[in-house]
């Protein structure tokens, strides 16, 4: 099965970590490895390692949180707008032109590089959760 490559817009870019090309269910890994700029291996590697020591599935919350705390990103709260009403990865994609982000968006971790979500599928009209950056 070919699976199309989304397109282009002016808040999300196609982008795979994995090393391998595959377009699995690896969105922990891609997201940190890219946004962290340390690359696919060495964040699953510290992954495993930091699931194996709390006795976790790399892909947990509780694992990927440690995992970045342990590697200096800060969690912030969902993020609202002055009205209240919460905000879309492209709404804070527009925000945020600058710095690395790692976002949650319901089961799914993504990353923001200056403004740019990369990913292997557009989850921009996706609401933002919660999301680090690094201290």
């Amino acid at each position: 099965m070919i699976r199309k490559i989304p397109p282009e817009t002016a808040t999300f870019h196609f982008h795979n970590e994995n090393p391998k090309g595959r377009r699995t269910g690896d969105c922990v890994i891609r997201a940190i490895g890219k946004a962290s700029g340390d690359g696919w291996d060495k964040t699953f590697d510290g992954l495993v390692e930091v699931g194996r020591r709390i006795k976790s599935e790399l892909a947990w919350k509780d694992c990927y949180e440690k995992y970045l705390a342990e590697q200096g990103w800060v969690k912030g709260k969902q993020p609202r707008k002055p009205d209240g009403t919460k905000y879309t990865v492209a709404e804070w994609c527009k925000a945020h032109r600058q710095g690395n982000m790692v976002i949650s968006v319901s089961n799914h971790l993504t990353c923001i590089i200056d403004g740019k979500c990369y990913d292997i599928w557009n989850c921009t009209g996706k609401t933002v959760l919660n999301y680090w950056t690094r201290a």
